[in-house]
């Protein structure tokens, strides 16, 4: 769905996080290395810390969207 909903909005920053996770979390490397820098294009400040904020804590898929958007790179 999220590939789906890219070329309707191309800059929306969930979808590009979303792909992110996805891609990380499917072993696509590329793909995914790809997906952070356009969440850095989009959000030049983008921060794990500020999206773990806003993310609920006790929610257990936190971490690991947390875990799997630092293996793409972001931080």
């Amino acid at each position: 769905m999220a590939t789906k909903a890219l070329p309707l909005n191309p800059n929306y920053l969930s979808t590009r996080v979303d792909l992110a996770v996805l891609y990380s979390e499917l072993y696509r490397e590329e793909e995914r290395r790809t997906e952070a820098a356009e969440v850095l294009r989009i959000s030049p400040n983008f921060s794990l810390e500020a999206l773990r904020q806003m993310l609920p804590s006790t929610e257990p898929q936190t971490e690991r969207m947390i875990a799997a958007l630092r293996k793409a790179g972001l931080k």
